[in-house]
């Protein structure tokens, strides 16, 4: 989730129109929300930054995004959010705290990717239960745009800078845990290959025994595949909302598994598919996500750029 300034535009508008200091930004995931709650745990990764209250929004390159969109996550059902990102700390140090405050007002969502303390490993990587299942979730970012924390900074943003401590959580996970699921943003912007940085890190992943690695960052869509047979890998997952005007940029992906369980071989991930997700973009302003399979031409006619079903459909198979 990227939050372009056509986004809350639109958000400030509709609030404006009724004369309300509250906006709503529930419209994002409204269309989609139904497969979200299908879920037992649903992530979503949050690009960007929250503005302080009472301060201005900002785009690129330096985000401030309304903190309305946490509420927005939560009721539509994401559990999990992603963090590691290289504009985390386009607010600076408050930012980041006001990232974790934030989402610390909503029970049952977890963050991952920053924190907060000494960051020992027990918090560099969330378990969390799920039916009895223990699953390690841990997020990383190859950077930070060139930004940097103080060095007596207590917060911590998770970046690939550290191998061994990279090791180290996985090896943690692997310990503590039935499960291992990493978030990590990296690759190329706008680059449907896949880099080699990405190609090493998958190896990294895989030889520390992760059980699905789940990438952002290049906007578009790269491949899916299982490694080696095994491990479920989304290079990347493009945008799932945002507000950018490329045509390859409004097509994004849902990374979607199950985690099955039994005593004699105990937890694996089976079921791995890419379920395709469209921004729904109209002249008139409002941004919102679709599962492509929903998705019908009397919306793609609406829509503000020059798309049609069969046209996304063969980006997609792309």
């Amino acid at each position: 989730m990227i939050a372009h300034e056509q986004i809350w535009r639109y958000a400030t508008d509709k609030a404006d129109a009724v004369d309300s200091a509250d906006e709503d930004y529930d419209f994002l995931f409204e269309n989609i929300k139904y497969r979200i709650d299908e879920a037992d745990i649903a992530a979503i990764v949050q690009e960007t930054p929250f503005a302080a209250d009472g301060e201005p929004y900002r785009a690129y390159p330096d985000f401030a995004s309304p903190a309305g969109i946490a509420e927005a996550e939560a009721g539509a059902g994401f559990d999990i959010i992603a963090c590691a990102t290289n504009h985390m700390l386009d607010e600076g140090a408050d930012g980041l705290e006001r990232m974790i405050d934030t989402y610390g007002e909503y029970d049952g969502v977890s963050v991952l990717g920053i924190c907060e303390g000494d960051a020992a490993v027990e918090d560099r990587v969330k378990i969390r239960e799920c039916n009895g299942i223990k699953i390690a979730l841990v997020d990383y970012t190859y950077g930070l745009n060139g930004k940097a924390l103080s060095a007596d900074s207590k917060l911590k943003v998770r970046t690939l800078d550290d191998e061994e401590q990279v090791r180290d959580d996985l090896a943690y996970s692997e310990e503590n845990a039935d499960v291992t699921v990493v978030f990590v943003h990296w690759g190329n912007e706008y680059e449907k290959l896949i880099s080699d940085e990405e190609l090493k890190w998958t190896e990294v992943f895989y030889e520390c025994g992760v059980d699905a690695v789940i990438g952002s960052h290049p906007h578009v869509l790269q491949t899916f595949e299982l490694y080696n047979g095994e491990m479920p890998v989304y290079y990347s997952l493009g945008n799932f909302v945002s507000g950018q005007d490329k045509t390859e940029c409004i097509l994004g992906g849902m990374a979607s598994f199950t985690i099955e369980y039994d005593r004699f071989n105990g937890a694996r991930i089976s079921d791995a598919e890419l379920e395709p997700v469209i921004t729904h973009q109209e002249a008139r302003g409002i941004y919102t996500a679709y599962l492509l399979r929903d998705y019908d031409i009397t919306l793609a006619d609406r829509h503000r750029l020059d798309i049609s079903i069969p046209k996304v459909w063969r980006m997609y198979d792309e």
